[in-house]
């Protein structure tokens, strides 16, 4: 147990590490960093879910896709569905942030379920 205590605060960690790089390249407020924002954003939702997986012992395959992540929380834990609505929307084909600070993505979803979640 303590290795796996070990392994989902090390998933924690990292995932606090890419929310704060998130948030230090958004107070910049230079349109050049904003693809940052979105990919370090991306990063640490999927660093979270892995954790909270690996947290409730649920085996995940070796993938970077929050939709994918996010069904095997699903099947255990619906009720956390609202919530992933809006992670998934961080697994995307383009990130662009403008300078307003207005986000647009082009989603990259094969399921349908969660699909309809994000619109």
């Amino acid at each position: 147990m303590g290795n796996s205590k070990n392994l989902v605060q090390q998933w924690f960690r990292f995932a606090r590490t890419d929310l704060n790089m998130a948030k230090a390249l958004l107070e910049r407020n230079e349109p050049e960093m904003f693809r940052g924002v979105g990919f370090n954003s991306q990063q640490c939702a999927e660093k979270a879910i892995k954790g909270f997986l690996t947290y409730k012992k649920i085996h995940f395959e070796k993938i970077h896709d929050i939709v994918a992540l996010s069904k095997e929380v699903l099947v255990v834990h619906p009720e956390l569905e609202a919530l992933l609505k809006e992670t998934a929307q961080l697994t995307h084909k383009e990130n662009i942030i403008s300078a307003s600070g207005n986000l647009k993505m082009n989603y990259l979803c094969d399921d349908e379920r969660l699909c309809s979640l994000m619109s």
